[in-house]
């Protein structure tokens, strides 16, 4: 119900779509089965899972959480074991984060959404580019001006 109470203004005839990763903690998979019946029969909330193994697809695990987690790193190497100390940190990190780090993460989720579309809603060419300096760099250059061609074909959408 919170998910309904927060977007009150969408009336309830209208679904809500939940994504979410495919985490072990979201539960086994009668338990997902059966909170996804429940979300739709009560709430008309559609839950829907990620491609498996797609990280980049999630702005927040891709990029906003990561630059948090490295600024933390970067400040409590001996003292991460401390619960007040982290969340103090945590939330100075949040509040501190430039509108920069939020465009590159963006950007390069737009990346990862091309190479989705170019793969026809596959992960392999995230992965594949993921380490573009471990992979043929002939492959790569191919790649990339296939991505250039559908990110261009994206912009002019808009």
């Amino acid at each position: 119900m919170s998910i309904r109470n927060y977007f009150f203004w969408v009336p309830v005839t209208i679904e809500i779509l939940l994504v979410i990763d495919n985490a072990s903690g979201h539960g086994t998979k009668e338990t997902i089965e059966t909170y996804r019946e429940f979300l739709l029969e009560h709430y008309n909330i559609v839950l829907h899972h990620q491609t498996p193994r797609s990280p980049g697809h999630n702005q927040f695990d891709l990029g906003i959480w990561c630059s948090i987690q490295s600024w933390v790193e970067k400040l409590l190497t001996r003292c991460r074991h401390d619960a007040d100390v982290l969340w103090t940190q945590v939330e100075k990190a949040w509040k501190s984060m430039t509108y920069e780090t939020l465009e590159k993460v963006h950007q390069q989720w737009l990346k990862v959404l091309d190479l989705t579309i170019l793969d026809k809603g596959n992960n392999r060419l995230e992965e594949k580019c993921r380490g573009k300096l471990t992979y043929d760099p002939q492959k790569v250059k191919e790649i990339d001006e296939e991505v250039k061609m559908v990110s261009n074909s994206r912009i002019k959408m808009r």
